[in-house]
């Protein structure tokens, strides 16, 4: 399949999640796949300090377990087109940089899942029991 046939079965998909055409570069260096990849993973770890960091007073629905949420989206979201890129890519490096950054994610995602200062973020805002009136909301915060 050509990387235009390619796009055009993910063109639907790929514009709700704000891909286009332009952002995959099927010829992108796997050293560009490999920075893209840890400053994401940087930039995702420093929002992570930022809201462990919050005094407990201060925390809110939307800026403990709801920006928890949506950091962890957004990482992955963010690099979404380079972890597919280990499928199509023409060169076995940037291939093979791809499946590292896909690693790389999904071990940072199980890091997160498993940093103290982050249980204790939610725990202390969990423990106000505060009612929510979203559905959604409720079991974000039951997980």
């Amino acid at each position: 399949m050509t990387p235009a046939a390619l796009l055009a079965l993910l063109a639907l998909p790929a514009a709700a999640a704000g891909l286009t055409p332009a952002s995959l570069d099927f010829g992108v260096r796997a050293e560009e796949i490999g920075a893209r990849c840890e400053s994401a993973v940087r930039a995702a770890d420093g929002a992570l300090k930022a809201l462990a960091s919050l005094p407990a007073a201060a925390r809110t629905f939307a800026n403990t377990p709801r920006a928890l949420d949506d950091i962890r989206w957004d990482l992955s979201d963010s690099r979404a087109v380079d972890v597919f890129l280990k499928y199509v890519a023409v060169s076995s490096a940037a291939r093979a940089a791809a499946n590292d950054c896909e690693t790389r994610l999904e071990q940072f995602s199980v890091d997160v899942t498993s940093r103290e200062e982050l249980f204790a973020a939610v725990s202390s805002y969990a423990a106000r029991r505060e009612p929510l009136g979203e559905e959604e909301d409720r079991r974000l915060l039951e997980k």
